[in-house]
């Protein structure tokens, strides 16, 4: 289904100012399959909003890197990535997963203009949210969150000063070797999400130890170094079967479990 909004827009940077006419915004919606009987709404820019979206979505990954000083988030980011995110936490007992529920339809245009301009937002946002498949929406994710980041850290600094903190896009991650912190982190997580705006998914929330084996964090298996879990490799077998060569290597390519740097390097780039 294509769509148009009818807006007047004029977005200006260093180098280019493109004149938004009516009619311009441009785009189409489909649905993905997401669990069970839920389904997830892509939105798929075309043409020069694509572009310009993408124009912007630049601009502000370096507003995001000037403000990002803690480097909580590894999800979005040029140079980071999943398994340096699951890096982060090994050594630990026991690891509290949460979950933020309907995390992009949960953003409003109150958590970013710090960050944004007023014309920026009403262009990077379609019925007062980023909407999923935009260019614009995951760097504005981060930024919308990036002050909720910095008050659950400074929370985790006060519980105990051995607390890893991290961030995968609306995957909230904690190890920790007191079991005891746990509750206190949930509750005090819970309060600080809904007091900007979010909220929990309690059906997520998941506490793993280290004792009853590996951890699986963000897809990741985590002991004493990292892993593809069983259910990637089961992926890459069924891909195979399927034939499916431009899955089996996007698969296997994650399977390998690289940090950005070092799929730079394989790629023969410095």
């Amino acid at each position: 289904m294509f769509r148009g909004q009818r807006r007047r827009f004029a977005y200006e940077t260093n180098d280019i100012i493109a004149f938004h006419m009516p009619g311009f915004l441009n785009y189409r919606i489909i649905s993905v399959h997401k669990c069970k009987r839920r389904f997830r709404k892509i939105y798929i820019p075309s043409g020069s909003y694509k572009t310009a979206l993408r124009n912007i979505a630049n601009d502000l990954d370096k507003v995001l890197f000037d403000h990002d000083i803690e480097k909580i988030n590894y999800a979005f980011v040029k140079g980071r990535n999943c398994p340096m995110h699951a890096f982060q936490h090994i050594g630990y007992q026991y690891t509290l997963s949460l979950d933020l529920e309907d995390f992009f339809d949960s953003i409003r245009p109150a958590h970013v203009k710090k960050y944004m301009s007023h014309d920026q937002i009403n262009f990077c946002f379609i019925d007062k949210a980023p909407r999923q498949g935009l260019p614009t929406s995951p760097v504005i994710s981060n930024l919308a969150f990036i002050e909720c980041d910095k008050l659950i850290l400074e929370q985790c600094r006060l519980l105990d000063t051995n607390i890893t903190f991290t961030r995968y896009a609306d995957d909230l991650v904690f190890s920790f070797n007191e079991l005891s912190i746990a509750k206190a982190l949930v509750v005090k997580v819970e309060l600080l999400v809904r007091q900007n705006g979010f909220k929990l998914n309690k059906n997520k929330t998941k506490l793993q130890s280290s004792k009853a084996g590996r951890r699986v964090i963000t897809g990741v298996a985590v002991d004493e170094t990292i892993h593809a879990t069983r259910k990637s490799k089961k992926k890459i077998r069924a891909a195979n079967h399927q034939k499916n060569p431009s899955s089996l290597k996007g698969l296997e390519e994650w399977a390998k479990l690289k940090f950005p740097n070092q799929i730079k390097m394989d790629d023969g780039e410095t």
